[in-house]
Formats: C-alpha cells, sequence, structure tokens
C-alpha cells in the first residue's frame, strides 16, 4: 500500500512498511538461539542501513537483541502486551459525544493522518504515505474517525482477517484525554471492521493504553518486547 515489503531472512522476517518512522519498520525474530537472532540482526542492519530507522521485535527475551542494542547506547522498551477478546457477549459500546466514522475519501485519511501524528507526537507528514486511494482500496483495512464538534480528535484502526478483528493506531490527541474517546474509536474499529460471524478482536497494548483495553474486557495473551533502533551509528 505504501511501498513496502516482507523479506526472509535467516532467524526473522523484515517488514519494511514504506513509511519512515521507527516502529514501522521491523525485524521480527523467530525466537530461536542466540545465534539464531544475531543472523536476523545483521541482515536487518545491512537492509535497513546505518541511518535507518527500524525496530527489533521479539516475543520473548533475547540476548543477541539486548547486546546490540546495548552497543549502540539504546535501551529496550517496555513490554507491549498482546491482548484478545472474545465479541460474544462482550460489553456494549459506550456512549461518547464523539461522532465515529470511517474514512471513506482522502479527506478523511488526511484528517486521520493529521490527528495520528497529534496523538503520537509524530510529524503527520511521516505518514502521508497512508492517505492514498490505495488505501481506500484495501477492503480488508479500515480507517476509523471520532470527531467531536467537527474536529477529528481521535482516530483508529482495523484489519480483518478470517474470524479476528486487530485493532491497531488508537491515537487520542492531547487534551481530549480522559473522556472514553479511547475506548470509544477501539469499540468503533471493532464493530465497523469486524467481518460477519467474527469471533476474536485482538491489539497490541502501550502501556498506557493496558489499563483502557483491560477494562474493556481484553486480556493479555502474550508480550511483545521491542527495540528501537533510530539511524544507528556506530559507538567510539
Amino acid at each position: 500500500m505504501c511501498g513496502g515489503a516482507v523479506n526472509e531472512a535467516p532467524g526473522g522476517l523484515i517488514v519494511e512498511t514504506g513509511i519512515q518512522a521507527t516502529g514501522f519498520n521491523q525485524l521480527h525474530c523467530d525466537g530461536g538461539p542466540q545465534e539464531s537472532d544475531e543472523a536476523a540482526i545483521a541482515a536487518a542492519e545491512r537492509h535497513f542501513g546505518s541511518s535507518g530507522s527500524w525496530r527489533i521485535v521479539s516475543e520473548g527475551p533475547s540476548v543477541a537483541a539486548e547486546a546490540f542494542a546495548t552497543r549502540h547506547g539504546v535501551e529496550r522498551q517496555p513490554l507491549y502486551p498482546v491482548m484478545a477478546m472474545p465479541l460474544a457477549g462482550s460489553m456494549p459500546p459506550p456512549k461518547t459525544p464523539l461522532v465515529l466514522s470511517t474514512a471513506d475519501d482522502i479527506a478523511g485519511l488526511r484528517l486521520f493522518v493529521d490527528c495520528a501524528g497529534a496523538g503520537y507526537r509524530m510529524d503527520p507528514a511521516l505518514l502521508k504515505p497512508l492517505a492514498t486511494n490505495a488505501a481506500l482500496a484495501e477492503g480488508d483495512l479500515r480507517f476509523h474517525l471520532g470527531r467531536l464538534h467537527g474536529r477529528c480528535v481521535a482516530v483508529s484502526v482495523s484489519v480483518r482477517s478470517g474470524d479476528t478483528v486487530g485493532v491497531y493506531f488508537v491515537a487520542v490527541r492531547r487534551g481530549f484525554r480522559r473522556r472514553g474517546f479511547a475506548t470509544a474509536v477501539t469499540w468503533h474499529a471493532i464493530h465497523a471492521g469486524a467481518n460477519p460471524g467474527a469471533g476474536t478482536a485482538v491489539l497490541q497494548a502501550t502501556p498506557a493504553g493496558y489499563p483502557v483495553y483491560a477494562r474493556m474486557g481484553f486480556t493479555r495473551i502474550t508480550d511483545y518486547w521491542l527495540w528501537d533502533l533510530p539511524g544507528l551509528h556506530p559507538r567510539p
């Protein structure tokens, strides 16, 4: 959609999205022995180059990733739990003053990009590749908006896959938080993105989002270990 690619590497999978920001370009380690992670990390370093920004993702502790990050003065990110919730019998969406919708044109995608950038303290220009007709054509991928008095103040993304709907990129503008807006746009992503008969919603929680999702009924099923590597340069 944004000109990215997925490449297999010994011991892992290199994911490049076409968005030049650290969390969007990743190495997923297979979780094998240390030498397997070392080979995967070396392949990712060659792929992204010394000036590229990328992230190592592992489903458990990785001695190789920790050592590589330490050499470059990078600390591991907090654990990012993967959470799931059965849709049958789940709580109804909350009442909210937000006007909730799903982007169906470029103007809507531009609103998403602007709000997501503000919510994550990210230059919206980095997310500009999302505001394309190619994004609108992805039937299983939807961008959701929450407006208050006409202004987009909360966003989310849903991805449909079989009987599961994944929720991603939940963001709320600063100054509009602690009003239940994150809960509202998460519920909208689940119900607007689910296939008929979908049975499960899944997401990956930030430390700040974890209590929100736990109150909604999501439970922790595993953890991701993350190391963000923004533009590596050899240390003296």
